[in-house]
């Protein structure tokens, strides 16, 4: 019994039918939307508060500290950026302890490329027991906190 997992970022997951006004209504359905720190990404999708959905805020970073980032029209800028904390790792651990078996879990980050990928990963060998994991990029300190909290 496992959990079927659809990663994806979050351009991507704004063409669903998914609301706040309609996701309670998909009991079989789990959300957990990794939203950036700063610009559009910041914004959460489900802007209520859902029982299937965990809303987190970090970036794709493994230290929390300024970042040089890719902008507009092939420009730099300097941002101060957040990591995963272990209190958000726990609290993904949690979120997917709840999530029973046979149901969907839906993950997006900005670029569905790395942070999405790492939980993705874990949820696979964690939850699913997945032995031959094809996810090779990945965020690798959300992914190494989240391993780092489940025997909790």
């Amino acid at each position: 019994m496992t959990i079927k997992i659809i990663t994806s970022s979050r351009d991507t997951f704004n063409l669903t039918l998914f609301t706040d006004e309609n996701v309670d209504s998909y009991t079989d359905s789990y959300f957990i939307c990794v939203n950036a720190t700063g610009w559009k990404y910041s914004i959460p999708f489900f802007k209520k508060n859902h029982n299937n959905v965990l809303n987190l805020y970090f970036d794709d970073i493994d230290k929390t500290g300024l970042k040089l980032v890719e902008w507009y029209n092939n420009t730099k800028r300097l941002i101060y950026a957040i990591a995963c904390s272990n209190e958000q790792a726990i609290s993904i651990k949690k979120f997917i302890d709840t999530i029973p078996n046979n149901s969907i879990l839906y993950i997006y980050c900005s670029k569905g490329k790395s942070r999405s990928p790492a939980i993705e990963k874990f949820v696979r060998e964690y939850r699913n027991k997945e032995q031959n994991n094809t996810i090779k990029y990945y965020n690798k300190h959300v992914y190494s906190l989240l391993w780092k909290f489940s025997h909790e």
